[in-house]
C-alpha cells in the first residue's frame, strides 16, 4: 500500500511540474526569435563572420588555400563517418526540434552521404563542385562529432546551415553565382581571407586571432543581455532562477538554444538586409574589393603562366567598390582619378543608415543622383561603381531606372 501510495504522489509531481511548464520551450523559442529580430548590432552576421574566422585559422594553419581543399584531404576521415551511429543520431536529436525535425536530420543525412562521395572531387574552381553553406555546415558537424580536437560547435554548425536559406533566396533574387549571391557563400568568403581571389591578400594568423577574440566578446555581452530579457519575458517557464527548474539560464545555455533556433528556422526574409551588407563588409579584408572568381594561372609544358594586362575598365569598378568599403558606407569625398588621367569630384553619402535600411547618394561633376532604397546594399554599390566607371568610360552602360531614383 505505501509503494502505491509514493507511486501515485510521484506521478502527481511529474504530471504537475508539466502542466507547469506547458510549452515553455515554443515560448522560449518565440522569445528568442523576437530578441533576433529587434537586435540592432547584427548578431547573426557577427555569428555568420566568427565561424568564417574560425575555419580561416584552422585553413591557415593548415595551409590549405580553400575549404575545398581540406576536405579533399580529409577524404578518408569522412569516409570513415557513420551518420547512422546511434551516437550521432542523438546529437542531430539535439540540433533539431521536434516540428519538422525528422524532415532535417534526414536531410542531413542525405549531405553527409553527399559529401562522403563529392569530398575526392569538391573543387573552389569549378562552380558545380564549390562546396555550398549546407556542405559546409555538414563538414563542420562530422568534423565535431568525429575528432576530440575540434573547436567546431554547435552555433558554427547552425549558423552555416541558416546561412544556406539566406543565399537561397539571394540567388533567386539577384542570380546565382552573381556578385551579391557569392558574398553570402562561406567558400567564397574563405577563400578570399585565404588569399585566393585574384589581388587580394591572405589574412594573417594575428588578424584573424584578433578579430575572433573582438567577435566573441560581442556576441558574449549579447548572450549575457539577453539571458535577463529572456527571464523577464516568460518568468513562469524559471523556477529558482532555473529554466523549467532544471537547466540553468546561461549564455551556453542561450548559445545551444540559439543554435537549434537557426537549424529549424526556415524565413530568414527578417534577417536579409542585415545578413547582405554583413556579406559586402566582409569581403572587405582591407581595402581590397572582391574580385571575380578566376583560377591562378598554370604553367603549361613548361612554359610560364600568361600574366594577362589589367583591365582598366574593371579597376575603376573595383576602386570605385573600394572607396564605399574603406567609408563603411558612410559619408565620403574625394578626387576620382580615371586610367586616362581624367579626374573628377566624387562624394558619397549615406542618407538613412539604420539596421539595414541604408541608402546612398552619388555626386558626380555637380550632379545628385540617390540610389534606389529598395536595392540591397550589394545592388546599391555595384550601381554606384557603374556610374563612376561611365564617367571614365563613357559606353558603360547603367540600368538607371533599376539604379536611381
Amino acid at each position: 500500500m505505501k509503494f502505491l501510495t509514493l507511486a501515485f504522489l510521484l506521478s502527481l509531481t511529474l504530471t504537475t511540474a508539466h502542466a507547469e511548464f506547458e510549452d515553455c520551450d515554443g515560448k522560449l523559442s518565440t522569445a528568442l526569435a523576437r530578441l533576433l529580430e529587434s537586435d540592432s548590432r547584427g548578431i547573426l552576421a557577427l555569428q555568420y563572420k566568427l565561424t568564417t574566422l574560425k575555419m580561416t585559422k584552422r585553413l591557415l594553419g593548415a595551409n590549405k588555400k580553400t575549404i575545398e581543399s581540406a576536405v579533399r584531404a580529409d577524404h578518408a576521415r569522412l569516409q570513415a563517418f557513420n551518420a547512422e551511429d546511434p551516437a550521432i543520431l542523438t546529437r542531430l536529436n539535439q540540433l533539431f526540434n521536434e516540428n519538422g525535425g525528422d524532415t532535417h536530420r534526414a536531410i542531413l543525412q542525405d549531405r553527409v552521404r553527399e559529401l562522403k562521395a563529392d569530398s575526392l572531387d569538391a573543387s573552389y574552381w569549378r562552380a558545380d563542385k564549390r562546396l555550398s553553406n549546407q556542405d559546409i555546415s555538414t563538414y563542420l558537424m562530422m568534423d565535431k562529432m568525429s575528432n576530440a580536437q575540434s573547436e567546431v560547435n554547435d552555433q558554427d554548425i547552425a549558423i552555416a546551415w541558416f546561412m544556406q536559406k539566406v543565399s537561397d533566396q539571394v540567388a533567386t533574387s539577384r542570380g546565382r553565382h552573381s556578385a551579391a549571391h557569392n558574398l553570402t557563400l562561406m567558400s567564397a568568403q574563405l577563400a578570399r581571407n585565404l588569399g585566393s581571389i585574384n589581388g587580394v591578400a591572405a589574412l594573417s594568423a594575428a588578424e584573424t586571432g584578433a578579430q575572433i577574440a573582438s567577435a566573441q566578446t560581442t556576441i558574449n555581452d549579447f548572450l549575457t543581455s539577453a539571458v535577463a530579457s529572456i527571464k523577464t519575458a516568460i518568468p513562469e517557464c524559471f523556477r529558482d532562477n532555473k529554466f523549467k527548474g532544471t537547466a540553468d539560464c546561461d549564455i551556453n545555455f542561450l548559445s545551444n538554444a540559439l543554435a537549434e533556433q537557426l537549424m529549424n528556422m526556415e524565413n530568414v526574409s527578417a534577417f536579409l538586409p542585415s545578413l547582405e551588407r554583413a556579406s559586402v563588409a566582409m569581403a572587405r579584408n582591407g581595402s581590397a574589393p572582391l574580385r571575380p572568381v578566376v583560377a591562378p594561372a598554370r604553367a603549361i609544358a613548361g612554359r610560364p603562366p600568361v600574366v594577362r594586362a589589367p583591365d582598366p575598365r574593371r579597376q575603376v569598378y573595383n576602386s570605385a567598390i573600394d572607396i564605399v568599403y574603406r567609408s563603411d558606407m558612410n559619408s565620403h569625398q574625394e578626387r576620382f582619378t580615371c586610367p586616362n588621367g581624367r579626374s573628377f569630384p566624387l562624394r558619397t553619402t549615406d542618407l538613412n543608415h539604420n539596421r539595414g535600411n541604408y541608402r546612398f547618394t552619388i555626386l558626380l561633376n555637380g550632379q545628385l543622383r540617390t540610389l534606389r532604397r529598395e536595392q540591397a546594399a550589394n545592388v546599391q554599390i555595384e550601381c554606384m561603381a557603374k556610374l563612376v566607371t561611365r564617367n571614365c568610360f563613357p559606353d558603360t552602360q547603367v540600368n538607371e531606372a533599376a539604379c536611381f531614383y
